[in-house]
């Protein structure tokens, strides 16, 4: 077990703390800052999953109906937490300078289905990267976000005026007319 310095056993020798035993004290200094969460939406947000997850538990409790879906479901949730817990711990600079970047390539990948992409159930909506296959829409819409949140955090922007939404509107229509497109 790893102790800090101050709950070292053993006295003060030389200006160093020592076990007893002769082993030195080792540091260790882990600053994790867990970000802080809107409670009340946490609370909305778990309530939302239990209703999903009893809810497919209901409708799949029938033998030879799916049994055991709402455990796939439920790792998909705890999974879910993670990644969100992970993604409010970053810094909100990073998304920031992320923006551009994320709202260009996801538009180059909306592109590139209409170009190159896999159909599947009679809709050409997939990318196909080895053994990876996915949606690119979906990278589309977190990337759309983020670059609206950058725009709208403008204090010069008056959102009274019609003139500052233009911009806007024409950052949503561009993919949304590319994920229109797809067949």
């Amino acid at each position: 077990a790893v102790r800090p310095a101050g709950a070292a056993r053993g006295a003060r020798r030389g200006g160093r703390r020592r076990l007893r035993g002769g082993g030195r004290v080792m540091r260790l200094r882990l600053r994790v800052r867990l970000p802080d969460i809107d409670v009340p939406l946490a609370l909305g947000a778990l309530g939302l999953v239990t209703l999903g997850l009893a809810t497919v538990y209901s409708a799949t409790s029938i033998p030879g109906a799916h049994e055991g879906l709402w455990v796939k479901q439920l790792a998909w949730a705890v999974l879910a937490l993670g990644a969100a817990t992970v993604a409010a711990a970053v810094p909100y600079r990073v998304y920031d300078a992320l923006a551009w970047p994320a709202y260009g390539v996801s538009l180059l990948l909306l592109v590139a289905v209409l170009l190159f992409g896999d159909a599947a159930m009679g809709a050409k909506r997939w990318l196909v990267v080895g053994p990876v296959r996915f949606q690119p829409s979906e990278i589309a819409k977190i990337a759309t976000v983020l670059v609206l949140a950058r725009l709208f955090d403008d204090p010069r922007l008056d959102l009274r005026r019609v003139r500052d939404w233009l911009p806007a509107l024409l950052l949503v229509l561009v993919p949304f007319g590319l994920v229109a497109e797809e067949p």
